[in-house]
């Protein structure tokens, strides 16, 4: 994957390629992240990393 011009904080970033895109860095605490599977099916994972 490759570093994305996307985020909204500089807290946050956002990493993709054809078949996925992650954002890393968002609330709560910026400990949560988001990952979208774009192929081979539309999906999308959401975790948060304990403290």
């Amino acid at each position: 994957m490759l570093r994305d011009a996307g985020g909204v904080t500089p807290e946050q970033t956002v990493w993709s390629n054809d078949r996925l895109r992650a954002e890393f860095g968002l609330p709560p605490g910026d400990a949560g992240a988001v990952l979208h599977l774009l192929q081979p099916q539309a999906s999308t994972v959401r975790c948060q990393r304990q403290q």
